[in-house]
């Protein structure tokens, strides 16, 4: 069964999720809340390279969390479904995702 964190605000929402990946191998994150750019940061560093599917619509990831993620994704081959509907990614978070997909 997936893992389920649930939490009140963004903050705990990440810190729950950070435990959850590193108490697993999970194959698929997905949040649906917003955290924030800040929050977006620590939750993207934390993924494990065995992530298959990365699923954070409306999370609030931003231009500096778009260009972590895509540091992650030269990395981690593993990543098959990207879904960021509904962030705030402008031009440099949008550059530093097509590196990372590019290099994967």
């Amino acid at each position: 069964l997936p893992a389920v964190v649930k939490a009140e605000d963004g903050a705990a929402l990440v810190s729950a999720a950070v435990e959850a990946l590193q108490r697993s191998v999970l194959p698929r994150l997905a949040l649906r809340s917003d955290i924030g750019e800040v929050h977006a940061h620590t939750l993207v560093r934390s993924l494990p390279s065995s992530v298959v599917e990365v699923l954070l619509p409306g999370v609030g990831i931003g231009d500096g969390g778009a260009k972590i993620l895509g540091t992650f994704l030269t990395s981690s081959r593993a990543v098959t479904t990207l879904y960021l509907e509904g962030n705030r990614i402008g031009h440099a978070g949008a550059v530093g995702l097509g590196e990372g997909l590019a290099a994967n």
